[in-house]
């Protein structure tokens, strides 16, 4: 594994979650103007004439996609197209509350995933952090606006959500792979172009018979925002990070979202944080501290080597 300081991958990983926490915000603004399909289709235009240009330009290595092009289109369809269409889809279908607590399951199907397939170890200490952290988001989430609430009108959505998450985790696992041979602007850009032929002919429906002088300047400004901080900024900062410390001490980080999401809303929305989701933070706060320090202790022998 590849050495970096821990406190400049944290770092980046901390904006990367401001920014997805703030695109869920974004997005649901921007949907008012723009039908669904319609935007994901746009946001991935946008991230492929980005990378297209940025690959031609200062990558120009076409025969990586020829020697890795059958696992490149694997990772682009769970990654990209089969991701972003059932989130969208399962977002509209459940409430907030349960997408955000579907998605808490990221870190649990990463570490699966790294310990079955033997791409890297995951430490009992390791799991304790992630099981934290996740009743941390039970907590937040208990206690919000958008509360948890199964029910058969909601059961379809939860599961698409679900699936999205188990998607977002194999391709954060099955691509480690492939960006230590390589680089992860390389499979970045590429897995984002492979997706989008996929992604953006279902689109197309919206484009026909959406009324496009209707967009006003702000929806094209949080497109822009979503396309190029949340999709291209974030992806890359993301996969830097598995590059640097792996899948698992990565995705502990997607559980800072909704912590973030609920700080956000404070200072913008005015609204009320209850004791419950301040202990709910610590929990998750608490929960990645020692998923990160975890990794510290093992790699400098401070406690047993044991694993899962």
């Amino acid at each position: 594994m590849k050495k970096a300081s821990l406190s400049v991958v944290d770092s980046l990983l901390f904006f990367v979650v401001i920014v997805w926490a703030l695109n869920f915000t974004v997005i649901k603004l921007a949907l008012q103007e723009i039908p669904p399909f319609a935007f994901n289709a746009l946001r991935f235009i946008g991230c492929t004439i980005f990378f297209s240009i940025y690959y031609h330009f200062f990558v120009g290595d076409y025969g990586f996609m020829k020697k890795h092009f059958w696992r490149l289109l694997f990772l682009a369809i769970i990654g990209n197209t089969i991701l972003q269409i059932l989130f969208i889809k399962g977002v509209d279908l459940t409430s907030a509350g349960n997408a955000s607590l579907m998605y808490a399951t990221v870190p649990i199907f990463v570490a699966l995933l790294s310990f079955s397939l033997k791409y890297e170890r995951v430490y009992y200490l390791t799991w304790i952090g992630i099981i934290i952290s996740f009743f941390g988001i039970i907590l937040i989430l208990s206690n919000s606006e958008e509360s948890i609430g199964f029910s058969r009108s909601s059961l379809t959505g939860d599961i698409l959500i679900l699936i999205t998450a188990f998607c977002w985790s194999a391709f954060t696992v099955f691509a480690k792979p492939l960006i230590d041979k390589t680089s992860v602007i390389k499979v970045v850009a590429v897995t984002f172009i492979f997706g989008s032929v996929f992604l953006v002919p279902v689109g197309i429906p919206d484009f026909i018979t959406m009324d496009w002088s209707a967009i006003s300047w702000s929806a094209w400004g949080l497109l822009f925002f979503s396309f190029f901080f949340a999709n291209v900024i974030g992806y890359l900062g993301w996969f830097f990070a598995v590059s640097r410390v792996g899948n698992v001490q990565t995705a502990i980080f997607q559980n800072m979202v909704p912590v973030l999401a609920v700080i956000i809303a404070a200072i913008l929305l005015h609204e009320h944080i209850t004791a419950r989701q301040v202990l709910g933070g610590i929990g998750i706060i608490g929960g990645v501290t020692i998923t990160r320090v975890s990794l510290y202790l093992y790699k400098n022998n401070k406690i047993g080597n044991n694993n899962t």
